[in-house]
């Protein structure tokens, strides 16, 4: 009986490897073309092909097959949903795991990944997200040590806090862009919310969104200038390029340009909600030029504060360059 009982499970194991390795094997099949595409479910399904494949090297069949088959989902460009921490408490049950965390978590994820945008104009990082969440998932039911739950569960809150940056950048843009638009029909003077007389300029090296040492002093002075007033105020931030290159790349280098500031701005104390940001690329240029021409001046985030007084917000000097 006994040696019966022992064939039978060595026959549904054998059942179950194979199973596990024809999805894995279908997946692995469509690997080019699945590389040869740039959407996001393409980038989705090589994700999971990649763990699918850690899995199975590591002997766990039962997982391996399971996100193959979401990776062949993906492939196919059927919908695959970020898992639901609810549906793992099983897995949980002997472990020390926060699920309110996670479902936190998923309801961010699932306001990023709802939006176009993030599919569309950040296919490959959306997808990387989804991916994450679903290790981070996998890797506090199993008895992993900590590196490897970290490894999901830090970078999944570091993309995630990007993400949610470029979406919100795109989405106030998309305001300020309505707005200038308007301000053009009814024949008003300028584009955007920064005013002449209250510009103040933090100027950045060609092709880069990296902070050299004059910058960085400007910050410091910007910073110091904060702390000493009383109340509410704004920070406005505008990025810009030069017009060396492609207007796309110009738009995305000046984007990350204003997004430095910001992120130096908040990793100093300054609340998100007090920063208010735009990216006009090669729209807006200091001195104007002939396409291809280098020019230092036009390479820079544009900075407006305005402090609240009895008669609302109104825009103040800075001790910044012009």
């Amino acid at each position: 009986m006994t040696y019966l009982f022992r064939k039978i499970i060595l026959l549904f194991t054998a059942v179950f490897i194979i199973t596990a390795c024809s999805n894995l094997s279908l997946l692995e099949s469509r690997q080019k073309k699945l590389q040869q595409r740039k959407d996001f479910n393409a980038y989705l399904a090589l994700k999971y092909l990649t763990y699918a494949q850690h899995e199975q090297e590591n002997y766990n069949w039962e997982r391996a097959d399971y996100f193959a088959k979401k990776g062949v989902l993906a492939a196919t460009n059927k919908k695959v949903f970020p898992e639901v921490p609810e549906k793992w408490t099983m897995k949980f049950a002997f472990k020390n795991v926060n699920i309110d965390e996670m479902v936190t978590g998923r309801k961010r994820l699932s306001m990023v990944l709802i939006r176009e945008e993030s599919r569309n104009s950040f296919p490959a990082i959306s997808a990387n997200l989804q991916f994450l969440y679903d290790c981070w998932l996998n890797e506090e039911s199993k008895y992993a040590i900590y590196n490897q739950i970290a490894k999901c569960k830090d970078k999944f809150y570091e993309v995630l806090d990007y993400l949610e940056g470029e979406l919100l950048t795109l989405e106030e843009y998309e305001i300020l862009a309505n707005e200038a638009e308007a301000n053009k029909k009814q024949n008003t003077i300028g584009v955007g919310f920064i005013k002449d007389d209250f510009n103040y300029n933090i100027y950045f090296d060609f092709n880069s969104y990296k902070l050299n040492e004059k910058a960085i002093k400007s910050i410091v002075s910007l910073l110091n200038f904060l702390e000493t007033l009383d109340g509410n105020y704004i920070v406005y931030l505008e990025g810009h390029a030069d017009r060396v290159g492609k207007k796309l790349y110009n738009d995305i280098l000046a984007r990350k340009r204003m997004l430095t500031i910001r992120n130096k701005l908040i990793k100093n104390g300054i609340p998100q909600t007090n920063i208010k940001i735009s990216s006009f690329g090669e729209k807006k240029p200091k001195i104007i030029t002939k396409n291809n021409t280098k020019e230092s001046l036009n390479r820079r985030v544009t900075i407006k504060v305005e402090k609240e007084n009895a008669d609302g917000f109104s825009p103040i000097p800075l001790p910044l360059p012009r």
